[in-house]
């Protein structure tokens, strides 16, 4: 039965026959040669259809239907409709909707007879099922989906080499060693039995090499099939005396890839001459959010049923018991695959059977850096040795982290503790104090090169730009956004408030709540100032429903300044709504409002339909983001830690589809930014930086991923000035870049000077990180902040004193001019010293105020502090009601009217002088800062380090960037200050490493240049004594220079050698 999608190329039939075919639709041209029997060629094979009195031709076109081609057709009307899938719109996230999706297309009594009718060249028709690849896969590089060929010849398989990963040779290794008893004599000659430990004798292993199953050695890329090597020979003992290994690939390298042929390598071959495996039973550790996604993983790339596994995921207790009995009872399920806080629950279930386990594997093991916490405790005591950790920040803050994961992965191979502290620890710590002498850093030098050389045998680390060969292009851009005049306002009030001083002196302790309560108000005032308080519980439906409290909320509530932000807020009315149906109004963040510009753009037609993943340490901005998008009718998806296992992969795979109306996916760093694959879309968005490196590079990893077709945007929003820039910048200091930024002190403590630059905003530079930078290329904006409030503290100082003298002449004040006597009020001295420990008059502030050129006063905030001390200290000893007392109190509140008109001309005044020009616009006039193409723009260098930002492209202007839809979101708009923008493509790659290949044949040119010429100066030496030894005695000539010139060849060969192996 033919449809309009599928058309035979030409009939002949005659008589009855073609009156039946007409009956069923065919269309029949004429003028063909007439023949008896139907002959149908489908995708180039002929199977010839005979019946009783009928006969033709029947040639159809393959089953992929090609564009419409109208000399095809000859001049006939042919309808053709673009095939699609059937059950499309549906959801389809197991095999057995898969299978209903199959019978529903193909119907009941048509499906059993299919295959055969689709039978050709191409074998067997089988039906895509998600997940699973076909068999002749195209590189991820080539775009668009892969069609016939005209003349009906199909493509040649893809042929690959296979992997040797174990050689039977003279001396082979990966036998554990046994243990032999011998007789040997003890110190006094008598023989005694004694255990020794020899190596597995060569007549135990296999006879012939092993090699990876062509199951999964077909899909690896080179890289790949070196990582699989690699742990295959540390597990196998084949590297060293050890079994653990190291994974450190970074993110979108195949991790996962590389450990399921592991693993398939292990439970199908083995180097015993018996052959039996080498693994019976795996276990696979990971995130609850990746658990489906494991197990989805082996059936993507080995097909079903080749790997049996067992996935624990939204199960009860008694049923994970019960799962657990049955994969150590048996030996049907090979892989079990759990979460890190399932196998901490059941880790005695599993310690109950010896040998339950036969080989590790750790999924984002960085999980394991600390050794102290229960996770860590539970799976080091598994007796399974065949360690394999994959992770793409092995390093994050400091090297007893490194270390714990380390001794994890090969227990002792570092020593104890106690001994790593002492031995590695202590020296480098030391060597990398700013005061260290030279013989500390060489000793620091010393010990990481020893322990580099030790760990190098068992971890393995590639950066991403390997991928490059096989995916798109990308584009990674820092944007600087600027802060509305609404947050300034209010970012200003809180780092001048009291409280936040006191905290910046060191005399309060929960700085790190001011740091989040800062940060939240970078993204979005409404974050930080309560709206309504508890007022949506008494309107409407939602009367009485509790309020959603965050973790952060109580301790954010308590930061000192908070309270006083909501008279920063305009008023507004509340008839667009009140709660989640409240307007977000992007207009009042500058972060806010570049994403909400940038998701309009990219959802206009003709900018290519993209999708963006955005990603938040606070699940607060998650909820104003998806209420934005609900506003503007924008389909999202939202993954944090109230998601359970099973809805997080679905919801996944509908992201990625492209038929899905998502556009936006919502996620938080903390929950699930580790692991997840989100390559339908192809911009990200990290909307506010975090203390750890490694968080935003977990979650700046989810779309430029194996499988990604599109070219990808990654962006990580900053705002200009702020506590957000300090903490990138401090990344930068965490990952050993302490050359790039100014910050040389210890990266993991917060001092006095650390906490002051935390809370300085720099409201007039474009980005504070650039200025840090010390860009010799672009304009610089000195952070001369501290020397122009020197310069204007005198002026400050004056303004306080006339404000202080106009209170010395009101009449109440007469009681304060000088030091008080208690006695004349009523009250002992001992009393008054008891309460007073500070006493101080208005005659001592002024003499303090008065002396601009040494002023003790350090900023105006001293002085304030010492007027209200005067009335604090008579509120301390003399009770409203005294006449003391009386006079204080209302000599306080003329001063603190006065004081609040003062303090707004305070913050606004400026130096006098001419001397305090910014060092940006000395600059303008010289010809080494002028900019090479324009005054907003610099072109990237090369193809630099991800953290060498110095040779970044430099935008002052998001007309020049290279993303075309952020440029058309941001046009007419100055919400972006500066933007860092970093193309990574394969073909910059190569000229990097044709560039270093130059550089290094350069250098080598240079070493032997330098060693001829250091032989030639030999050799001139050399005949100038040969010279005066002949003027001495002419007979010793001939014998003279034939010695020399021995001795000269000689020596010049060993400086050749020895600086070659220096150089190299």
């Amino acid at each position: 039965m033919y449809t309009s999608a599928r058309r035979p190329s030409s009939i002949t039939l005659t008589g009855r026959n073609k009156q039946l075919i007409k009956c069923s639709g065919l269309h029949v041209p004429a003028g063909r040669p007439q023949c008896d029997a139907f002959e149908r060629k489908t995708l180039g094979t002929e199977n010839r259809f005979r019946g009783t009195g009928c006969g033709g031709i029947i040639r159809s076109k393959p089953i992929t239907v090609r564009p419409f081609d109208a000399s095809a057709c000859n001049g006939g009307n042919v309808l053709r409709k673009k095939f699609q899938r059937p059950m499309m719109k549906r959801r389809a996230y197991d095999q057995r909707t898969e299978r209903a999706l199959v019978s529903a297309s193909l119907g009941v009594k048509r499906r059993f007879g299919m295959n055969k009718l689709l039978s050709g060249k191409r074998g067997k028709f089988v039906v895509p099922v998600r997940g699973i690849r076909p068999e002749q896969p195209k590189d991820s590089d080539e775009s668009g989906s892969e069609s016939d060929e005209d003349d009906g010849k199909l493509k040649p398989p893809k042929v690959w080499e296979p992997l040797l990963l174990w050689e039977r040779g003279e001396e082979p290794k990966g036998l554990p060693d046994t243990s032999v008893t011998k007789q040997e004599p003890d110190e006094y000659g008598i023989l005694t039995n004694v255990v020794r430990t020899v190596p597995a004798p060569p007549d135990a292993y296999a006879s012939q090499s092993q090699y990876a199953p062509d199951v999964v050695c077909r899909w690896l890329r080179p890289h790949q099939r070196e990582g699989t090597a690699f742990m295959y020979g540390c597990v196998m003992r084949q590297r060293g005396n050890f079994e653990g290994c190291i994974l450190a690939d970074d993110m979108g390298l195949g991790k996962t890839l590389q450990s399921v042929a592991l693993i398939v390598t292990l439970l199908k071959t083995g180097i015993t001459r018996n052959g039996k495996p080498t693994a019976r039973r795996v276990l696979v550790v990971c995130p609850c959010s990746l658990v489906k996604n494991w197990e989805g993983e082996f059936v993507k790339w080995c097909g079903p049923n080749v790997i049996s596994t067992m996935a624990l995921a939204e199960l009860t207790k008694k049923e994970v018991e019960k799962n657990i009995d049955f994969f150590l009872s048996n030996t049907r399920i090979s892989v079990l695959i759990a979460s890190y806080e399932c196998i901490r629950t059941h880790i005695n279930r599993l310690n109950k059977t010896a040998d339950s386990i036969d080989l590790m594997v750790c999924d984002e093991a960085h999980r394991l850096k600390n050794a102290d916490n229960q996770t860590s405790m539970a799976l080091a005591s598994l007796p399974c040795r065949r360690r394999v950790l994959l992770t793409g920040t092995p390093m994050q803050n400091d090297l007893n982290e490194f270390y714990a994961m380390v001794d994890f992965t090969n227990p002792g191979i570092l020593g104890c503790p106690e001994d790593f502290r002492r031995y590695f620890l202590g020296p480098v710590l030391r060597g990398r104090e700013p005061d260290a002498t030279a013989r500390q850093k060489k000793i620091m030098m010393e010990k990481q090169e020893e322990m580099a050389n030790i760990v190098n045998n068992f971890i393995l680390r590639r950066i991403n730009t390997l991928n490059a060969q096989h995916l798109p292009p990308k584009l990674v851009q820092v944007v600087c956004c600027r802060l509305t005049d609404m947050q300034q306002n209010m970012y200003q009030h809180l780092i001048n408030s009291k409280d936040m001083q006191n905290q910046i002196a060191g005399k309060q302790e929960n700085c790190l709540n001011s740091i989040q309560l800062l940060m939240k108000l970078c993204n979005h005032p409404s974050l930080v100032v309560e709206e309504g308080g508890d007022t949506t519980k008494s309107h409407g439906r939602r009367a009485g429903k509790s309020v959603v409290k965050y973790s952060e909320d109580k301790e954010v509530a308590e930061t000192p300044g908070r309270k006083e932000l909501a008279q920063f807020m305009p008023h507004m009315e509340t008839a667009g709504g009140r709660g989640n149906s409240a307007p977000v109004r992007p207009e009042w963040s500058g972060k806010m409002f570049v994403l909400y510009r940038l998701m309009k753009e990219m959802r206009k037609p003709g900018n290519g339909g993209d999708k963006i993943v955005i990603i938040s340490n606070y699940t607060q901005t998650l909820d104003l983001i998806g209420r934005m998008c609900r506003q503007c009718s924008w389909g999202f998806c939202r993954l944090d830690g109230s998601v359970g296992m099973k809805k997080r992969q679905a919801m996944v795979d509908e992201f990625n589809d492209p038929e899905s109306g998502l556009i936006a996916f919502l996620l938080s760093s903390k929950a699930g930014g580790c692991g997840i694959n989100l390559i339908g879309g192809n911009r990200l968005v990290l909307f506010d930086p975090d203390w750890n490196p490694a968080v935003d590079k977990q979650a700046a990893a989810r779309c430029w991923r194996d499988g990604q077709r599109k070219r990808c945007f990654t962006y990580r929003f900053l705002t200009s000035g702020t506590v957000e820039e300090k903490i990138f910048q401090r990344q930068l200091s965490k990952e050993g870049l302490q050359s790039i930024v100014d910050d040389k002190e210890q990266v993991n403590t917060l001092s006095t000077k650390d906490l002051r630059n935390l809370f300085k905003f720099r409201a007039d530079t474009p980005s504070d990180t650039h200025d840090k930078l010390r860009c010799e290329r672009c304009r610089i904006i000195r952070d001369d902040g501290d020397e122009r409030g020197a310069k204007v503290l005198p002026k400050k100082l004056k303004a306080c004193q006339e404000l202080l003298e106009q209170m010395m002449l009101l009449e109440d004040a007469r009681k304060f001019l000088c030091p008080l006597n208690p006695e004349n009020f009523g009250v002992s001295v001992e009393h008054y010293k008891s309460k007073v420990k500070q006493p101080i008059d208005l005659g001592a502030i002024k003499k303090k105020v008065s002396n601009l050129i040494k002023s003790r006063y350090e900023n105006v905030s001293q002085f304030s502090k010492d007027v209200n001390r005067v009335f604090a200290n008579v509120a301390k000893v003399w009770t409203p009601g005294q006449e003391i007392a009386d006079d204080s109190r209302r000599l306080q509140s003329w001063w603190l009217d006065k004081w609040a008109e003062l303090v707004p001309v305070l913050m606004t005044m400026q130096p006098d002088d001419d001397e305090s020009v910014s060092q940006s616009e000395k600059n303008n006039d010289d010809p080494s800062m002028l900019n090479t193409r324009s005054d907003d723009f610099q072109e990237q260098i090369g193809m630099p380090e991800e953290e060498d930002m110095r040779n970044w492209s430099h935008h002052h202007s998001t007309d020049t960037v290279d993303d075309p839809v952020f440029r058309a979101a941001m046009r007419g708009f100055n919400s972006v200050s500066f933007v860092f923008g970093l193309e990574v493509t394969w073909s910059l790659i190569q000229e990097k490493e044709q560039e270093q290949e130059e550089r290094k044949a350069m250098e080598e040119l240079e070493v032997m240049q330098e060693l001829e010429a250091k032989g030639s100066e030999a050799n001139i030496d050399v005949l100038e004594l040969d010279k005066s030894e002949c003027q001495a005695d002419p007979s010793n000539i001939e014998e003279s220079h034939g010695k020399n010139e021995s001795d000269c060849t000689v020596l010049n060969a060993t400086d050749i050698s020895s600086t070659l192996e220096c150089a190299y």
